[in-house]
């Protein structure tokens, strides 16, 4: 993400095209760094062409990151990070990330002097994979057609690439 010249406590993505996704989220360095801001997106729809409105993305999101000090935390893989946004097939993306006006500063390690957005941050960009649907087969309940219908015949496992898509440094 690069930072706007004009507006320090700016930061963000200009339009561009991206590999497919339906998932986005922001993330930086820190998982201690809370974002103090406001997270946009727009993205354009693969099926159209069109770019949507702008959307919100929460960024208070600690509440479902691990707990500091446990060994999930301590892994050297956990960053802080928005929420995830669900914003169907897409591939574009433009992102806009703006500081609360009295923003606190952010720790130093890494971090500009004063800066009051998280240092690193970059857009993660996520494929769920196949979008054909994966029939589920409920071995204890049976399957979920009709009563006494066959269950239908089982399928090769599907794994999403769960991945970036197309993550930019800032």
């Amino acid at each position: 993400m690069s930072t706007s010249p004009r507006l320090p406590e700016t930061r963000g993505l200009a339009p561009r095209e991206v590999k497919r996704f339906s998932l986005v989220g922001v993330v930086w360095d820190d998982a201690s760094t809370e974002l103090f801001g406001r997270v946009q997106v727009r993205t354009r729809a693969v099926a159209t062409g069109a770019w949507s409105d702008w959307q919100d993305i929460e960024t208070h999101n600690g509440e479902h990151a691990p707990d500091l000090g446990t060994q999930e935390s301590g892994s050297g893989r956990v960053r802080g990070s928005t929420a995830p946004l669900w914003v169907g097939d897409s591939d574009g993306v433009e992102v806009r990330v703006q500081a609360e006006a009295g923003a606190p500063a952010t720790r130093a390690g890494g971090a500009r002097a004063g800066a009051r957005l998280p240092s690193g941050m970059r857009i993660e960009l996520v494929d769920p994979g196949a979008s054909d649907p994966v029939t589920v087969v409920d071995a204890k309940n049976g399957a979920g057609g009709a009563p006494g219908a066959p269950p239908p015949p089982p399928r090769a496992p599907q794994t999403a690439p769960g991945g970036p898509a197309g993550a930019h440094d800032e």
